[in-house]
């Protein structure tokens, strides 16, 4: 057996290596990683992030006689909502519901916010929370403290792309919507180097507007669970299938009032007299698969070094 497990990275994000999957092969691996080291690779994970080289890179590289060492094994791993299978690749890590290939598991984007140091594993929080969330603290409800706080609403965001823009605007006809982020204060460089911890704001909110950024079956992000997880009423806007993840009355999905805008339905439900459920209702019911990825990955692992 190899005594390094060497890893190259391509088409993912500039901070992968402190990701939850990099940390779960770290944690089962029974060597050393050695990631984008030059050497040939056991295993190639591939993301979503694209970058095609320039005509004048890959004359160069042509030129010098550089070509790219194939890796013995490939791993396509995702975070964004994009398909398992839009990477040829060995095995493959998505948030995609409803796939019946044995080469791939599904992991939602959410598990990486959560803490999973009670199976040895060492991730680390974005640098928007100060601390990884409690699994447990999921299971339990908001409690009707929730309604003591302000009755307003806060939304982090970068960006006002659809339905961002629209659910902004509804929701800030019925009820005072706070903005947060790059997008309300532009100095910002980036949602991970704004300096605002996320925890810290939404503990003044009685709700966090938190839609995710498109819709498939099995994409739910950190918001939900991260809202949630600071005392808010989650306002999202998601796919039915997000009752897959998350016990059904615990959130508000505005996806359900498109029909009558969502302003009109939110208000609605404001004044409902089922609005006190919320409170009485954990995120979850039943416990992730997480050791079922653990032993995906470790087939992966095994397969790499044999």
């Amino acid at each position: 057996m190899s005594s390094q497990l060497n890893i190259r990275l391509r088409n993912q994000h500039e901070y992968y290596e402190s990701s939850l999957l990099i940390s779960i092969i770290r944690h089962i691996s029974h060597v050393p990683l050695g990631i984008n080291t030059g050497e040939p690779p056991h295993l190639e994970i591939i993301g979503p992030f694209s970058r095609r080289q320039s005509r004048k890179k890959r004359f160069i590289r042509r030129l010098l006689g550089k070509r790219t060492i194939p890796a013995k094994l490939t791993l396509y791993h995702t975070e964004e909502n994009t398909r398992f299978n839009a990477e040829q690749s060995d095995f493959s890590i998505s948030s995609d519901l409803g796939v019946t290939d044995p080469n791939h598991f599904r992991m939602p984007n959410w598990w990486g916010s959560i803490d999973w140091s009670a199976f040895g594993v060492k991730n680390m929080p974005s640098p928007r929370i100060r601390r990884l969330i409690n699994l447990d603290t999921l299971f339990q409800p908001l409690g009707a403290n929730v309604f003591q706080r302000p009755r307003r609403v806060a939304i982090f965001t970068t960006h006002m792309t659809e339905p961002r823009g629209t659910l902004y605007r509804e929701l800030s006809s019925v009820i005072e919507v706070d903005g947060y982020g790059k997008y309300f204060t532009p100095e910002i460089k980036s949602h991970n180097k704004s300096g605002i911890l996320k925890e810290d704001v939404l503990s003044n909110y009685m709700f966090s507007l938190c839609p995710e950024n498109g819709m498939y079956p099995g994409y739910y992000t950190e918001k939900v669970p991260e809202s949630f997880s600071a005392g808010c009423i989650p306002l999202t806007w998601a796919d039915q299938s997000i009752a897959v993840d998350f016990k059904p009355g615990s959130y508000i999905n505005l996806a359900d009032y498109a029909r009558i805008g969502y302003g009109e339905g939110f208000k609605e439900r404001l004044h409902s007299k089922n609005i006190e459920d919320l409170a009485s209702i954990p995120l979850l019911d039943k416990a992730p698969n997480f050791e079922g990825l653990l032993k995906f990955v470790e087939k992966i692992i095994d397969r790499a070094l044999r």
